[in-house]
Order: structure tokens, then C-alpha cells, then sequence
């Protein structure tokens, strides 16, 4: 299947496939390939998209205006980028963006901070070297495994049942992730749950049994037990230091 799109405008734009592959087709340049794990720049208002029947697909898009690009100065000022590996900060501000914890009135304001997060950290960052004893399929399938843990961190999907929903077993997913991200699944699972524990704590008043249920802990005690194990005190303890009191 092939769609057109047009774009209003050739703000410059960042984007990230979140799952399926597709090829891409400028209007102007030759077609490429991009799959979960890359990401590119460009400038182009008209481009084609072809893709694979019955193979569900989506991509993250952020437009940068021209008076945001020229904020950050002309030596730094980024140009339309060939697809490549994505940097991992800017792949965890994505998931950020798509876990907004924020009410409607903030989150205006909160989407455009992490616009600017996203373009500092893409004009900063160093090449991404992945590694070479992997195919692009099975990088981009650990890519696809990083976004469903990323999305379903109360683990009510195991790791078992995560490798085979892509097509894989549980020692290959494991060996696989750890090569392409330098960190066990696992541990980067309890890493992110952690880390949006910590979000909802200071930036909401969602009460702990809320957040305990919502990082997928069967037990209050449980989730303050994990909680000061990590921190060394409670999570009451914590939203109270951080928020001042």
C-alpha cells in the first residue's frame, strides 16, 4: 500500500518509526528504508510512503519552525539528515512525550519544552554504533520490544510472552536487547518503571495505590517495599523532597 502526503509547509522534521517498516519515497533523492530504531531529518513537502499489507504501522513526527532552528544559533543549526541509528535520550523523550502525565492545560507546554529537548539532544549527540553481528530485522525488532516495554510498564506483558509476540524466544530477545541497548531487559524495565514512578510522584497528586496500580504492583507494601529498596526512603518521603515541603 502507498500513501501520498503533503505536508504544509518545509519546516524542518524529525521522524521516528514506533513500529512495522516502510519504505520512503521523495520527491526528490532516492527511496529508503526506515525502521523502528532510526530516524531522519528533512525538509521535503511531498513524499510517498509504501507500506506492508496487513503489517500495522506508525511514526513519531516533530515539525521544527524556522524561528526555533534559528534560535539555537547558525553554526549548530541542524540540516535534513539521512536515516540512521536514533540516539537513546531521544528515543526516551519520545516515550516521555507519549506517557504525558500532565492535565490539558499544561500540556501545550509541556510538549513544546520536550521539542526543544528533542532538537538539543539530536544536535549534540555522537554517531550511534550498533552492532554489526546483528541484520537491521533483528536490530529493528529489539527496537520494536524497547517501545512495547516502554508502553506497558505495569508488566502485565512478560518477557516471554513480549518475544513471542515478535516472532522470537526468550534467549535470543534477552542476548539480543542487551547488545543492542548495553542494559538487560529486565533491569531497564525496572530502570523506566522507576523513572515514571519518580514523574508521577513530583508532577502529579495521583495518590501512591494509584501509582503503585498503575507501575503494576499487586500490594501498597509492595510498591513502597520496591520503592525505598531503590531510594533508600519512602515514596511519600520523596514527593515531599522534591516538591519542598
Amino acid at each position: 500500500m502507498q500513501i501520498i502526503i503533503t505536508e504544509p509547509d518545509n519546516w524542518l522534521r524529525l521522524e521516528i518509526p514506533l513500529s512495522g517498516r516502510f519504505s520512503v519515497i521523495p520527491k526528490r533523492g532516492k527511496e529508503f528504508q526506515l525502521d523502528p530504531g532510526t530516524y531522519h531529518l528533512t525538509d521535503q513537502p511531498v513524499f510517498a510512503c509504501k507500506y506492508a499489507e496487513k503489517a500495522p504501522s506508525s511514526y513519531f513526527t516533530v515539525h521544527f519552525s524556522p524561528e526555533l532552528l534559528a534560535s539555537i544559533g547558525s553554526e549548530q543549526t541542524p540540516g535534513t539528515r539521512s536515516p540512521g541509528p536514533v540516539p537513546k535520550d531521544l528515543l526516551e523523550m519520545l516515550y516521555d512525550i507519549l506517557k504525558c502525565p500532565f492535565q490539558e492545560s499544561l500540556r501545550d507546554f509541556y510538549y513544546a519544552n520536550k521539542v526543544r529537548e528533542i532538537l538539543f539532544t539530536h544536535t549534540v549527540s555522537l554517531p550511534v554504533v550498533l552492532p554489526g553481528e546483528l541484520s537491521p530485522e533483528q536490530i529493528a525488532q529489539m527496537y520494536e520490544a524497547d517501545r512495547i516495554m516502554a508502553n506497558n510498564l505495569d508488566g502485565k506483558i512478560t518477557i516471554p510472552e513480549l518475544a513471542r509476540m515478535l516472532g522470537t524466544n526468550f534467549v535470543t530477545l534477552k542476548k539480543n536487547y542487551e547488545k543492542v541497548f548495553g542494559i538487560g531487559l529486565f533491569p531497564r524495565l525496572m530502570q523506566r518503571k522507576m523513572e515514571h514512578i519518580k514523574l508521577l510522584l513530583e508532577k502529579t497528586d495521583k495518590p501512591l495505590k494509584e501509582i503503585a496500580d498503575l507501575a503494576g504492583y499487586q500490594t501498597l507494601p509492595g510498591f513502597i517495599n520496591a520503592f525505598r529498596k531503590r531510594f533508600k526512603m519512602t515514596p511519600n518521603d520523596w514527593r515531599k523532597e522534591r516538591r519542598g515541603f
